[in-house]
């Protein structure tokens, strides 16, 4: 997997320091208002995976694939679905863009990224955004594709890289689809409300803990 390090070094820039959530992990009954998302390796004879990171085994997949998972606060705990659209559409194709023309100039152009497409989808049962983009560094290519889910008061955040679009696509499908998500009971409407997260920038991972 050492020809996938080009594209995820890359890659880095935009998506900061993935991590996995441990509380997630953890067993015993989930707090009220809260959710559990338990992440598992989708074929175990395929795939080999650590902490947060797995990586296709050589002849499991139609090219080289590696599947990272992180979470952070959400932004919204329900998102409004015209702004839902408006993120995918405008202001997630803007960022990546930004740090496209600014990875461009540290790299004096030697790594470029390229938006391929954007949607709304829906994964697990919530909603969802999904991106396409290709990165280019000198004769190479990967592609990768990421995805947003808005589970309850977690944004549950996959992406998965290849040199060959479908299977990074496959990829990703295979792992979310392999994970379960259980929810807290409701918080009782007496109860005070939990302080509000920060919002972040749907591209910078936060660990929640």
């Amino acid at each position: 997997m050492g020809n996938l390090g080009t594209g995820i070094v890359a890659l880095a820039f935009i998506l900061g320091a993935l991590s996995t959530d441990a509380a997630a992990q953890n067993s015993g009954a989930v707090s009220p208002g809260g959710v559990r998302i338990t992440a598992r390796n989708p074929l175990q004879g395929n795939w080999i995976c650590k902490a947060s990171t797995c990586i296709c085994k050589p002849l499991a997949c139609g090219a080289e694939s590696r599947v990272t998972y992180a979470t952070s606060p959400t932004p919204a705990r329900r998102p409004d679905a015209q702004a839902l659209e408006k993120f995918a559409k405008v202001d997630l194709p803007k960022q990546i863009r930004a740090a496209n023309a600014a990875e461009g100039v540290l790299s004096e152009g030697k790594v470029q990224f390229e938006m391929l497409t954007t949607w709304v989808s829906t994964h697990l049962g919530y909603p969802s955004v999904l991106a396409e983009t290709k990165i280019t560094q000198e004769k190479k290519t990967v592609f990768t594709t990421y995805a947003l889910i808005f589970v309850g008061p977690v944004l549950l955040k996959v992406h998965a890289i290849s040199f060959d679009r479908a299977v990074a696509m496959k990829s990703l499908n295979e792992f979310v689809s392999a994970m379960s998500v259980e929810e807290g009971p409701a918080v009782s409407p007496n109860a005070p409300a939990p302080p509000k997260p920060a919002v972040p920038n749907p591209l910078q991972s936060q660990t929640r803990t």
